[in-house]
């Protein structure tokens, strides 16, 4: 137990043989459940998880009982006959933990990359109450960002814009990191069985908690890079993540600001699209019209090259087809003469006012998209600015937890005696 809470932990594990068993012995004392499961995993995954498991419960049963008073094992090992995907898997954990009634459940990657030394400061401020939802961070430091490969780091950057804007929680960051905590409570209304499945399932529970307004903390922590191998296929990962992104966002707008409570953000983010929509259209229509009015016209070959042929008195006669000159006719009179310069000047005058106009028509639907668009963001940043806590080191190199709120003002629910509400690993 932590604080009185018992802490359940899941942990997907698919093809991580050699390292799922560290983080299963590595386990805090202070957990009361690990639910590993086993994603239909296709080398010693699971024999690895069954002989850890059942050394950690022999190892937890002789020490002392389960602080729970449960009868199941320490660790719930799990094994998924087909494969569901890391967000299937975790909903599997989650829907186990729930009917446990386990007060707090963790997730945490068989692969090691989460150093289970610091789950107490991702459970503290859900334990406390403080927050609804705990995730770590590896941006708060550029420590930790030397420490992340750079593709890694950019799109790590990339999609934490995107879940910002989707999820409404601007003040978090790292928004793909698996080490999490939620309360029994916001698991409970979340709709586990709605859930992505696949890589995303993060940005869908942060969708689903930012619905209820639901404060969230951003917990910082190294980043821990080995022998593991990222199951991250970006040519299919990155158009459903942009689904399930524009999904939730929608779904966002419409419950939150439509349904629960009427506000003008709905309204201003829509203007917003069409008017980047009108600007792109726009723009579409000019290139069009610039290529159009630039493609070869098909010429009539010139009247002086052209022969006839006359039969007179039965012979044949090569006679030119040009204007005579002998009745004193100049080469460009007649009907047949080319336009004049003027009105190849005012066409070619026209077009250009044409094209121009179009520009500034682009142009003034971009300007118009953009600034309500900027409008709307700014109004959606101050409707959720009390909504992320963060958690950063109050020591370098050290471990204590330093609460700090968006704002400065948002400090009133803090300890009377100076302290934060949080505790740290000496204070169970």
């Amino acid at each position: 137990m932590y604080e009185g809470k018992t802490i359940g932990v899941v942990v997907p594990a698919y093809n991580e043989a050699g390292l799922v068993g560290g983080v299963i012995e590595t386990m805090p004392a202070f957990v009361d459940r690990v639910y590993v499961v086993d994603d239909s995993s296709t080398d010693d995954t699971w024999a690895e998880v069954t002989h850890y498991a059942a050394a950690a419960n022999e190892r937890r049963n002789a020490e002392s009982p389960l602080a729970d008073g449960g009868t199941s094992g320490f660790v719930v090992p799990i094994r998924h006959e087909e494969n569901r995907g890391p967000g299937g898997a975790r909903k599997t954990g989650y829907a186990r933990a729930l009917a446990d009634e386990i007060d707090v459940v963790a997730t945490m990657d068989a692969d090691g990359q989460m150093d289970p030394a610091y789950l107490d400061r991702i459970v503290a401020p859900v334990v406390s109450g403080r927050v609804a939802y705990a995730k770590g961070t590896r941006l708060k430091s550029r420590k930790f960002w030397r420490e992340m490969p750079p593709f890694r780091l950019f799109g790590n950057l990339l999609l934490t814009f995107l879940t910002k804007v989707a999820s409404g929680y601007w003040g978090m960051t790292d928004p793909q990191n698996g080490y999490t905590a939620i309360s029994k409570d916001a698991l409970a209304t979340i709709g586990i069985e709605t859930l992505y499945d696949d890589y995303g399932y993060l940005n869908d529970v942060l969708t689903s908690l930012n619905v209820d307004s639901r404060r969230i903390a951003d917990v910082s922590h190294p980043a821990r890079y080995g022998t593991e191998h990222s199951g991250i296929q970006y040519s299919t990962f990155v158009p459903s993540l942009s689904r399930v992104l524009f999904r939730n966002f929608c779904r966002r707008l419409q419950r939150r600001y439509l349904l629960l409570d009427f506000h003008p953000l709905a309204f201003l983010y829509g203007l917003g699209a069409l008017g980047l929509a009108g600007s792109a259209l726009s723009a579409g229509a000019a290139v069009y019209a610039a290529l159009s009015s630039e493609s070869p016209s098909v010429l009539s070959p010139p009247a002086s090259s052209t022969r006839r042929s006359a039969v007179d008195g039965g012979s044949v006669a090569d006679v030119d087809a040009g204007p005579s000159l002998d009745s004193g006719s100049s080469p460009d009179s007649g009907p047949e003469s080319m336009s004049s310069p003027g009105s190849a000047a005012g066409t070619g005058n026209s077009k250009t006012r044409s094209t121009t106009a179009r520009c500034l028509a682009t142009l003034e639907a971009f300007l118009f998209g953009a600034c309500v668009l900027a409008l709307a963001i700014a109004f959606d940043v101050r409707a959720n600015e009390d909504l992320v806590v963060r958690i950063e080191d109050a020591v370098a190199g050290g471990r204590s937890s330093d609460l700090r709120p968006d704002r400065p003002g948002d400090r009133t629910d803090e300890n009377r005696d100076g302290t934060d509400g949080t505790t740290g690993a000496g204070d169970r």
